[in-house]
Order: structure tokens, then C-alpha cells, then sequence
């Protein structure tokens, strides 16, 4: 990533960007329930 200055042999596992919209509208937060994220022994996708 040019802007970042991290040379290409390198991957990024996780991002995180932290601001401020210029905008001063909030989105609507939609999240699912807990029970819709969380599994016990098995994989759902």
C-alpha cells in the first residue's frame, strides 16, 4: 500500500480507520442479534 508506505512482500490482516464523516448524517446502525453470530461446534455460513 503506496499511501501507507508498506512494501509489497507484506499483507494486512486488519485495517481499522477511525474519523469523522464530513456528512452530519447518521446512519441507521442494522446489527444482527447475538444469536444470528454466534455458533457452538459447527460452522454456518
Amino acid at each position: 500500500m503506496k499511501l501507507l508506505n508498506i512494501p509489497k512482500s507484506r499483507s494486512i490482516g486488519l485495517l481499522i480507520t477511525i474519523g469523522y464523516s464530513e456528512e452530519e448524517i447518521i446512519r441507521e446502525k442494522k446489527r444482527k442479534t447475538f444469536k444470528d453470530i454466534v455458533y457452538y461446534n459447527e460452522y454456518k455460513n
